[in-house]
């Protein structure tokens, strides 16, 4: 699925004519990057560890003025937490992986209008639609011992607010893009009432703009 959409975005990017692109400020884009995710849930007792995953996501940029823009994006991110337990019966590492699709609504602000590095501060509402949801246990020689998938403990979707900042730099006719952006997730996303889960994550990616 992955390999696919990467696809069709570069065929979309290169159709698309650059004289169009132009007047109508539209601008297409991929980007790749670390995600660490540092899940909230209400359970957590200090042994928890940060949960770093690549995230891949593509977004089209409508240049609503020479200073602001509005950004619509498509992210493939993996948020999880983990814990240790050394006191029960079965002691090691557990771990609880969700993988999201993120739909984040972004409005930019461009700290400069023009200029070959163009630094952004950006903002919006996100949806995430869970794709999958595992459990893995791991014993204390770090060998998994037990997976399993419990996407039916989760609700199908997140809602929450992402904020971060950016530099675009200009390459010919192409941009480099640099992104460093928080997810907060205002959502409890267990399903029981005894636990609280909230995603949360920071990513840094890069990538490119055509």
């Amino acid at each position: 699925m992955k390999k696919t959409s990467i696809l069709l975005i570069m065929i979309l990017a290169a159709v698309v004519p650059r004289t169009a692109a132009a007047e109508t400020g539209l601008g297409l884009g991929i980007k790749i990057g670390p995600c660490v995710s540092n899940v909230r849930w209400s359970l957590d007792d200090g042994s928890g560890e940060a949960y770093r995953r690549l995230t891949v996501g593509f977004f089209a940029e409508f240049g609503l003025s020479p200073a602001f823009a509005v950004q619509p994006e498509l992210d493939f991110v993996t948020m999880g937490y983990s814990w240790v337990d050394l006191v029960s019966a079965d002691p090691g590492k557990y771990e609880d992986t969700l993988q999201y699709l993120q739909i984040p609504v972004l409005f930019k602000a461009r700290l400069l209008r023009e200029g070959w590095i163009v630094p952004a501060v950006f903002a919006g509402p996100c949806l995430g639609v869970l794709l999958n949801a595992r459990f893995r246990y791991y014993d204390l020689s770090g060998g998994l011992t037990y997976s399993a998938d419990v996407k039916d403990l989760y609700r199908d979707f997140d809602i929450g607010a992402v904020f971060g900042a950016g530099v675009n730099v200009r390459v010919r006719n192409l941009k480099l893009i640099f992104d460093v952006r928080y997810y907060l997730g205002l959502l409890d996303v267990y399903q029981a009432a005894a636990i609280s889960v909230k995603n949360a994550g920071l990513m840094i990616t890069g990538g490119l703009g055509f």
